[in-house]
């Protein structure tokens, strides 16, 4: 899995300098790698685990590198960890927010399409803010790939 990773991004990585060389600085094609998060809520613990340890760990530290580097950008899947920040981590919650705004925290909410024979398929990422109980406006969507095999 990290060989398979690191290829790709290595290859995406050369390519994108090949191509920049050619089409000059103007047309320079970029490379965007964004941080995700994606959560089991209960994988080989309870919800309370989740809510005490994993969720609060996600957020503090990648509210820690969204201060120390500015130009990070995070994604954290699922709508009820939301609530649940809300709820047990009003501070955290609180500080979250400018970067939901500044739109380098991306609230995202996967559907999967799970199919056995794909090990590369994108992953539609979708946001009804009608459907959760945060306060937190979503300024855009994004569209991930996903590896997995």
């Amino acid at each position: 899995m990290k060989r398979l990773l690191i290829s790709t991004v290595a290859a995406v990585a050369v390519a994108a300098t090949v191509s920049a060389a050619a089409a000059g600085a103007e047309n320079r094609p970029r490379v965007y790698l964004v941080s995700d998060a994606h959560l089991d809520t209960q994988w080989e613990w309870d919800i309370q685990t989740t809510i005490s340890r994993y969720v609060r760990n996600t957020v503090n530290r990648n509210l820690t590198l969204l201060q120390k580097y500015p130009g990070y950008v995070f994604n954290f899947e699922g709508g009820v960890k939301y609530a649940w920040i809300k709820e047990y981590f009003p501070r955290e919650y609180e500080l979250m927010k400018p970067y939901v705004k500044s739109d380098r925290w991306h609230i995202a909410i996967v559907n999967r399409l799970h199919s056995p024979h794909l090990r590369i398929r994108p992953l539609p990422l979708t946001f009804n803010p009608a459907s959760t109980a945060t306060a937190v406006t979503v300024t855009s969507v994004a569209a991930v790939t996903g590896i997995f095999i």
